[in-house]
């Protein structure tokens, strides 16, 4: 099945042999761990448990968090002790175990034009147990500037950076095959999910 996530890990990892596009990173290794259904629905014990099967992997460096949820930090969580509560420990259990193992986390920070990210990616500023291993990304448009849907930084901008984030492309370069559907070649996608791979 093709769509979201095989957008982010073709923008990613796409081969570099001059048929087409290529990846930001296009000789990493990536891991594909799917926690959403086909129309990106998914628990955060599904997520909590991808996650915990990326910590599993001996050669893993970065975990790619093209997701969110709705909750804003610093209103909905503003302190470890509410942020658990908010999240729920099932999830932020999984993130603190990422910190401690030193695995580079890195969100998208929300696609609804908030003055901070979403709870899920802001979480960390209140945790030393993950601050210092997660980045939050916010997307920038054509023009260079904050895309006008992305969250913006707010009070988590210690930890967090802007990157491309409008109308990416990503294909598998070899057949120029589009990552997001089957048999077609016009599928760019915007949002926060598109600017985390570019920082990961």
């Amino acid at each position: 099945w093709c769509g979201h996530g095989t957008n982010v890990a073709g923008l990613i990892a796409s081969e570099n042999n001059s048929g087409g596009d290529q990846g930001i990173a296009y000789d990493a290794t990536v891991h594909i761990i799917e926690v959403m259904n086909a129309a990106g629905s998914g628990s955060t014990a599904q997520i909590a448990a991808g996650m915990d099967l990326a910590r599993g992997v001996s050669s893993m460096d970065i975990v790619n968090l093209s997701l969110g949820n709705t909750g804003v930090i610093g209103s909905s969580c503003d302190s470890a002790a509410s942020c658990e509560t908010h999240i729920g420990s099932t999830l932020y259990t999984a993130m603190e175990a990422l910190g401690t193992a030193n695995i580079i986390t890195v969100w998208a920070a929300g696609n609804s034009s908030n003055s901070s990210p979403s709870s899920w990616s802001g979480a960390a500023i209140y945790d030393d147990d993950f601050k210092e291993t997660t980045v939050i990304a916010v997307a920038i448009d054509n023009t260079g500037y904050l895309a006008s849907f992305s969250d913006k930084c707010g009070v988590a901008s210690a930890i967090c950076l802007a990157a491309p984030g409008y109308r990416l492309y990503s294909n598998m370069s070899s057949n120029a095959q589009d990552t997001y559907d089957v048999n077609t070649y016009q599928d760019y996608m915007s949002g926060t999910s598109q600017a985390a791979p570019f920082v990961s």
